[in-house]
């Protein structure tokens, strides 16, 4: 098998799997090799290298990345069952690729190292991701139709600072907004602890599951 050089590559492919010439035209501007500059450095560059929040475990380099492609990995194994495919699909993948795009601007690393919340990032992570959106959408000339549907998506997602979500109207948009909050619960989950998943984690870890003999115990027993 092939190693991999590029962390990007999996986003490349993805990228070059859209149909829409308009939707692949905005997804190479933000992540081909002369996309849209982000502090005086490439957005993919940035992208690649970010971290997804300042909670512990996800504060890494890399670690938007590696949410970005599990989020769009589960949209793509959920699409076919609803019948998402063409435009459809197209604008999945890309609200799916840029939905967390303003977390490049929301980092910084403190006298110590350690990941913190930049200035930026008091604006909230959406707000300056539709705006990256939305101004590469203006230098591309796209219809502004193409442009509210993708950023329809995207806003459903996650809430903005101080108010609920939008409610998804349109299957791309409930289904990111579903996988996202799937992948953000799964990390979440304690699996080393003392919570249901942890005691999975336990069982799952034992060479065999012991068989059931005599009289039944703990919650199963009857009287």
């Amino acid at each position: 098998m092939r190693e991999r050089t590029n962390p990007l590559e999996p986003i490349l492919e993805i990228s070059g799997s859209v149909g829409d010439p308009r939707v692949r035209a905005l997804l190479t501007s933000f992540f081909g090799e002369e996309g849209l500059k982000v502090r005086g450095r490439p957005f993919s560059s940035l992208f690649a290298s970010s971290p997804l929040s300042t909670m512990k475990g996800l504060e890494g380099e890399g670690k938007l990345l590696e949410h970005t492609l599990r989020v769009t990995r589960s949209a793509l194994a959920v699409a076919p069952i609803y019948g998402v495919k063409g435009f459809e699909l197209d604008l999945l993948l890309a609200a799916c690729l840029l939905h967390d795009a303003g977390k490049v601007l929301c980092y910084g690393k403190d006298e110590r190292g350690r990941t913190v919340l930049s200035e930026e990032g008091l604006l909230d992570h959406v707000v300056l991701g539709l705006n990256l959106v939305a101004a590469q959408a203006s230098r591309l000339g796209l219809p502004l139709e193409l442009l509210n549907l993708l950023s329809h998506a995207i806003s459903c997602h996650h809430h903005l600072t101080g108010r609920p979500k939008p409610e998804p109207r349109t299957l791309p948009a409930s289904i990111l907004a579903s996988v996202d909050a799937l992948d953000s619960l799964a990390l979440s989950l304690d699996r080393g602890g003392s919570n249901p998943a942890g005691l999975m984690a336990r069982l799952l870890d034992q060479d065999q599951v012991p068989q059931a003999s005599g009289e039944p115990q703990g919650l199963l027993e009857l009287r």
